[in-house]
């Protein structure tokens, strides 16, 4: 019988080492299938190295024993230096092989065996070298790994780390207890789910690497369609950059709610795949926008109530009241700053109360869904969607005029989910904290979660809705059209730019050169608000609300008040040298000043010489037989021949002093001249034109009519042709300050695709000064569309355009025929009326005939 049982044992042991030289690749490798493995790990790590210890559990679920030869573990970590494992106070034979995605661990056990009343624990610690350099090198994120092997449950994970790398901004797994002890960080993790690694973030800025990848497509086959690209939002502490956008846009702009929206403008039949990457960050630290911010909380579309934003059943709103009080809170009076995060918490935990969630969805089907709006939210409250959570919380809050706006956004994988989903909640103001993240449907799904004004590293807001509860929508058919990965780079906002110069031709007689700068965007932020400083007479006339990303460029028409210096002047310094100061602004605010030079050459022509120096003597000879003939008379007419010779010499004297004046007349001269800015080193200059800018939902015109001589009133005269049509075209205009604007077109009316229309508007002036009008064309459907053009002019301080109108001089004649004529006309009415008056007179003193 012993034979036989050592004979059973050596086959045993035989097979197994044949199958671990079959399967070097599994995890866990043992007699039997009813064999079951946990772990608990520990990890340990400080600024260097990373130490991890296993507690090991091995049970056998059978009544029949089980024999233990080999586990493989699979670390996804090189330069392991030390590997030591223990079992019943003997230690373990261990090899360590080195594997394309890290390290295996493969475990001698000697065939231990394991029974259903005998489980065996082993346990061990690996070292590795030079962790934090294998991690990142900016010790910003960390990765480690949950599951060690496929076969191996992991029960618990214990993390303890260095106090200098700070509390975790970021933890893509929840966990029970963070607790500071002496100078190490102990987390202890209790919800692993089945995510394969989680990933630490510390330091102030949290980051993610987002991608969009979308097609759009222009089936129609007779006209051009807008499509419409929305970038995750750059807002108070949530910040943006770019690397890449490919192709460029032809516009980019932001709306009413600061959302940031790529424009393309596609051809018939013609389809376009676009790719963007770049990176958000959370800085709670950040408070650069604090005064957009507040900005943004005071405006009254903000506490406005709309169809989908108000609750119409009073008993409702009873019921909230009733709930209030019982939190401490009287609604019978006003609510005022005091009671603001109070009275947001009693919102919050009512809107919970009140609806039920069954799950939330990992894919965009809440995004195709009917939005109801709150009262639809209380009708189906036993089934309600994210959106019905964040349509009630408004409503309340705006009721009680708290400011309040949805965001619609992406959550990334973490304690809710191992995938990334689409998702709605709501971002109200808290004087105190500025905007926070109201999420209550998400906090009604995991109940051991608290999402009332968390500074969440989940939510990334892609859109907001706040001046309409309908739009925008975000334009998403798929998932992976976005996607959101922890970034391993530190966060840098990087703005810089590059500018050049292009003068149009100008003429001798010209008071103002005209031309372009352009500005090419050569940073990693958008950029926007470009100004040009020292340069006096220097002007730029551009849009407010133009924005570039990054490798985008702008034409933005400027002139330049020429000095007044005499055209003799002009001539011999051959050129005018300008120089100054041109700053450009990001979304946060940072400025970038570049010093610049250019210059305008004056070019003389050799033909305008000639013909200049022909007048010259053709008015020369004229003058000279002129004032000769003059002279015989003058002579002949005094009969003084003694003062001939006198005369002659006064002749001579005047004929010189003539032909020196005409000897120098002006030339004429032009500018074409191509100057750079300043830009820093390796920045190229780029002298290719800017792209031409696609129109969005409207083709526009805009010019002005001849200035009034009377009342310099100017006519301005609108022509445009909508590429969409549209029940409710909206028609504004943004009147800078200084002068008045009378609109003589409706604001609204109904307009047809590719069907021409024409408005007209008068500018009265009220002072002098640069003006830049505006006007917006705005297509009002399921997605509103802007389109704006702009027209610059200057007003002198008599009020009269600068340059004029055309045709303002041939108006200025007709004036003054028509107040010459008039005066003829009066003065002829006055002496024909006072011929009339003294005959009367006359004839009324006149004594009778006898």
């Amino acid at each position: 019988m012993k034979n036989l049982t050592g004979f059973l044992k050596k086959t045993l042991l035989l097979l197994s080492s044949f199958s671990l030289l079959l399967f070097t690749q599994c995890e866990v490798q043992a007699a039997d299938s009813d064999v079951s493995a946990s772990v608990d790990l520990s990890y340990i790590f400080d600024l260097e190295d990373l130490e991890i210890q296993f507690d090991f559990t091995v049970t056998n679920n059978s009544d029949y024993p089980s024999v233990l030869n080999y586990y493989t573990l699979n670390l996804p970590f090189t330069n392991i230096t030390r590997s030591t494992f223990i079992i019943d106070g003997t230690a373990i034979q261990s090899n360590i092989y080195d594997k394309e995605y890290g390290s295996d661990i493969i475990l001698d056990l000697n065939s231990e065996v394991v029974k259903s009343d005998r489980p065996v624990k082993f346990s061990g610690t690996v070292l590795v070298d030079d962790f934090i350099s294998q991690a990142n090198q900016s010790t910003r994120k960390i990765i480690l790994p949950t599951e060690i092997s496929t076969n191996i449950a992991t029960k618990s994970i214990e993390i303890s780390y260095n106090a200098d790398f700070g509390a975790p901004q970021y933890l893509s797994v929840n966990y029970s207890k963070l607790q500071k002890i002496q100078d190490y960080y102990n987390i202890t993790v209790n919800n692993i789910g089945s995510s394969k690694q989680m990933t630490l973030i510390f330091g102030e800025n949290v980051a993610y690497d987002f991608a969009i990848e979308k097609t759009v497509a222009n089936n129609d086959s007779n006209s051009y369609r807008v499509f419409d690209i929305a970038l995750p939002k750059h807002h108070h502490n949530q910040l943006i950059t770019l690397e890449n956008v490919e192709p460029l846009p032809d516009t980019t702009y932001r709306d009413a709610d600061s959302n940031i929206f790529l424009s393309y403008n596609i051809p018939p039949n013609k389809a376009l795949d676009v790719k963007i990457t770049g990176t958000v960050a959370f800085n709670y630290n950040w408070n650069g926008d604090e005064i957009g911010n507040i900005e943004l909380a005071l405006r009254s579309d903000l506490i406005e109530n709309s169809k989908y934003w108000e609750i119409a059943q009073e008993s409702e709103l009873s019921r909230f009241e009733l709930f209030a009080e019982k939190r401490g809170l009287d609604l019978s009076k006003t609510v005022d700053s005091a009671d603001t995060k109070q009275f947001q918490k009693i919102a919050y935990d009512y809107v919970i109360d009140r609806l039920s969630i069954k799950q939330i969805t990992t894919d965009n089907e809440g995004f195709t869904s009917v939005h109801g709006g709150a009262d639809a939210a209380l009708e189906r409250k036993s089934e309600a969607k994210p959106e019905d959570y964040s349509d009630l919380l408004i409503a309340l809050l705006r009721r009680y005029n708290i400011p309040a706006r949805m965001s619609i956004g992406y959550v990334v994988p973490g304690e809710f989910s191992n995938e990334g989903f689409f998702h709605y909640w709501v971002e109200t103001w808290q004087p105190d904290s500025g905007w926070v993240i109201l999420d209550p449907a998400l906090d009604d799904l995991l109940t051991k979660s608290n999402y009332f004004a968390k500074q969440s590293y989940e939510h990334i807001t892609i859109l907001s809705r706040g001046t309409s509860s309908l739009k925008p929508k975000l334009p998403v058919t798929a998932i992976h059209e976005y996607s959101f990965t922890p970034s391993e780079d530190i966060f840098e906002r990087n703005p810089d730019f590059s500018a050049q110069f292009n003068f149009d031709d100008i003429s001798i007689s010209d008071s103002i050169a005209t031309g372009y700068l352009t500005i090419k965007n050569t940073g990693s932020t958008i950029i926007k608000d470009f100004e040009i400083t020292e340069s006096p007479g220097l002007n730029l006339f551009y849009f407010n609300n133009i924005l570039l990303v990054p490798g985008q460029e702008l034409d933005i028409p400027i002139n330049y008040e020429l000095p007044e210096i005499s055209p003799r002047q002009r001539s011999m310094n051959n050129s005018i040298d300008l120089e100054g100061v041109i700053a450009v602004h990001n979304l946060t605010r940072q400025r970038v000043d570049r010093d610049y030079t250019a210059s305008i050459q004056f070019i003389n022509y050799w033909w305008w010489n000639l013909l200049l120096k022909l007048i010259s003597i053709l008015l020369f000879i004229s003058v000279i037989g002129v004032l000769f003939t003059i002279f015989r008379r003058y002579v002949k007419f005094m009969s003084m021949r003694r003062h001939k010779s006198r005369s002659r010499s006064v002749l001579v004297l005047l004929m010189t002093v003539l032909a020196i004046s005409f000897s120098v007349l002006p030339v004429s001269a032009q500018a074409n001249t191509t100057d750079q800015v300043d830009t820093p080193d390796g920045v190229e200059q780029t002298q290719e034109p800017l792209q031409e800018q696609a129109f969005e939902n409207a083709e526009i015109e805009v010019e002005l009519g001849t200035q009034s001589v009377w009342n310099k009133s100017i006519p301005v005269n609108v022509s445009f042709t909508p590429h969409i049509t549209s029940e409710n075209t909206e028609i504004s205009w943004d009147v800078p300050a200084g002068i008045e604007l009378i609109e003589e077109h409706p604001r609204y009316i109904s307009t047809v695709k590719d069907q021409p229309y024409s408005v007209r508007a008068v500018v009265n002036p009220i002072k002098g000064g640069d003006y830049r009008l505006v006007v917006n064309i705005t297509s009002w459907t399921q997605t509103n569309y802007t389109t704006s053009k702009s027209i610059e002019f200057t007003l002198g301080e008599d009020l009269i355009a600068n340059p004029p109108t055309d045709g303002y001089s041939l108006m200025i004649m007709v004036k003054y025929g028509v107040l010459g004529l008039g005066g003829l006309l009066v003065l002829g009415g006055i002496g024909f009326g006072g011929k009339f008056l003294l005959e009367w007179l006359k004839k009324y003193f006149s004594p009778p005939e006898i």
